[in-house]
């Protein structure tokens, strides 16, 4: 979550498989909680007052992504989005 920023969501085809790219100019997440963000009611980093949300989406989106036989992935680091 930011104050300001940039969401880019990029879409391509790679033989039967449609991959979406969803990258952000945000604070970046910690290698050791990269697996954490699926979680539900996770949420990592510094959360301030004027942010709100209970760590769920991440959670849904996974489970969809395993419904329909995908997979999803987190590359980030801390300071790079």
């Amino acid at each position: 979550a930011t104050q300001a920023g940039r969401i880019t969501i990029d879409a391509r085809r790679d033989g039967d498989w449609l991959v979406l790219a969803v990258s952000d100019t945000g604070c970046g997440i910690a290698p050791d909680k990269h697996a954490a963000i699926f979680d539900a009611l996770e949420q990592v980093g510094k959360q301030s007052v004027s942010e709100s949300g209970i760590g769920l989406g991440l959670a849904i989106v996974r489970q969809l992504v395993e419904v329909l036989d995908g997979e999803i992935l987190v590359e980030s680091a801390l300071g790079s989005g």
